[in-house]
């Protein structure tokens, strides 16, 4: 089983060429579970993975500035989440 933990360092819009890299390396590592930290919604596999996701944040948040679509984390599995 392939489990890996990577902190996106909060993609948005404007930051294609590094969001296309995340996508791309994950999907060439063919990984089991991935647990995003400082991600974005916009970071999208499809139907590959279940994907469980913190709330976004909103745009001005404990004297922070964040992007539509930001959020603390996601965890994605090719497994289904149960209770």
């Amino acid at each position: 089983m392939k489990i890996a933990i990577w902190n996106l360092m909060r993609p948005n819009a404007k930051t294609v060429d590094r969001n296309r890299l995340f996508i791309n390396t994950i999907n060439k590592i063919d990984l089991d579970i991935i647990i995003l930290t400082e991600t974005n919604s916009i970071i999208e596999f499809g139907d590959k993975y279940f994907s469980a996701s913190t709330k976004s944040l909103p745009v001005k948040y404990e004297d922070f500035s964040y992007e539509a679509g930001e959020n603390r984390a996601t965890i994605l599995s090719k497994f289904l989440f149960k209770k």
